[in-house]
């Protein structure tokens, strides 16, 4: 079963926690991958991500935001 990653700070984490959630496909309902449920210390890990990178996101062009 193929393991999904979240995406913090630019980058995958595999995560830490031993939960996982199922990932169906929705056009044949058989589950095809699998996510790890988030830790809290990944959850706050990704919010600050997300906080220093909307200082300076915001004001990006779009062409490089699209990239």
């Amino acid at each position: 079963m193929k393991n999904l990653h979240h995406w913090i700070n630019g980058k995958p984490s595999e995560g830490s926690s031993a939960r996982y959630g199922p990932v169906h496909n929705p056009a044949t309902g058989n589950q095809e991958k699998q996510v790890p449920f988030a830790t809290v210390d990944e959850v706050d890990a990704a919010v600050a991500a997300a906080k220093d990178a909307y200082a300076t996101w915001g004001r990006s062009s779009l062409a490089k935001r699209s990239t």
